[in-house]
């Protein structure tokens, strides 16, 4: 029986001649159950009736910061929040087909893949989890090329914005197991990698759904999940990175500026949303939401 972690040079023995591989027949059956699970989730993404549901905690959220939390579970709180756009929605349908290759790379190189998308539940909290591998239970992501190397050294566990740890941490504590790991693909080059994690490493689960459990219950959201940064040596100041890709950033951040709330320019690499402008920026600003895109 193969262990988890030689999982990542299992896969890439996969595409190499000497590479140990399945019979082709048993390879052919767990192609076509892939197709059928892309064919399912291509369907789901493009006509998804879960984006009209009521909000609430469940596993896939709890490891978000508190404030932002907040507003996602306080429509009325979040009068400004941005709508996703078209092309966030194919991001999310190419991660999903990413994580089902990852699954089928898993069974292909003979690594026992089981409990897919088994409901669990902790503190009356449910979610699905994605799998186990070898018995451990395992989140599959795919990563930009900057977020892949800080799973592959480590780094992503000191910041986390996604929330990544505190999901894996809900589906431990639903298996009763002290150990579980991100199996990860950067999505530009093809590279994965295994970022094993320790029960003593991840927040518990149950304490944290207590906790949010009375943010979300406040009349005023918690403190903001980060500062604002320097801009320059002019007095200007932005949203960090973090900050900049929420989309509650403005209902957040409506005091910046005196009051009259965030204001964002176009730079060539994308908006940057500041909450002082001491110095005109030297390019256009952005005053509707499309302007942005």
């Amino acid at each position: 029986m193969k262990q988890l972690d030689t999982i990542v040079e299992d896969i890439y023995g996969l595409f190499q001649e000497d590479g140990e591989k399945i019979p082709r027949e048993e390879a052919t059956v767990l192609i076509k159950q892939m197709a059928d699970n892309m064919y399912t989730t291509v369907l789901n993404r493009l006509y998804d009736e879960e984006r009209g549901r009521e909000k609430s905690l469940r596993m896939s959220n709890i490891g978000k910061k508190d404030r932002q939390l907040y507003y996602e579970l306080n429509e009325e709180q979040d009068t400004q929040a941005e709508t996703l756009s078209p092309e966030v929605y194919i991001k999310f349908m190419y991660g999903d087909l990413i994580e089902e290759m990852l699954l089928l790379f898993a069974k292909l190189s003979g690594h026992v893949v089981t409990d897919e998308q088994k409901e669990v539940e902790v503190n009356g909290v449910l979610g699905h989890m994605d799998c186990k591998i070898d018995s451990i239970p395992l989140d599959c992501k795919s990563a930009s090329k900057f977020s892949f190397g800080k799973f592959f050294d480590g780094t992503w566990v000191d910041k986390d914005p996604f929330g990544y740890r505190g999901q894996l941490a809900g589906y431990m504590e639903a298996c009763e197991s002290d150990t579980g790991a991100f199996l990860v693909m950067n999505k530009e080059t093809g590279q994965i990698c295994l970022a094993n994690m320790h029960k003593m490493e991840l927040p518990n689960a149950t304490d944290r759904i207590d906790h949010l459990r009375e943010v979300i219950a406040a009349d005023a959201p918690p403190d903001r999940c980060y500062d604002d940064v320097t801009d320059g040596v002019g007095g200007n100041r932005t949203l960090s990175n973090d900050c900049g890709w929420c989309r509650h950033k403005r209902d957040c951040w409506s005091d910046a500026n005196g009051g009259a709330g965030l204001r964002a320019f176009k730079y060539s690499n994308g908006p940057k949303y500041f909450t002082n402008v001491a110095k005109e920026p030297r390019v256009d600003e952005i005053f509707n939401d499309a302007e942005a895109a």
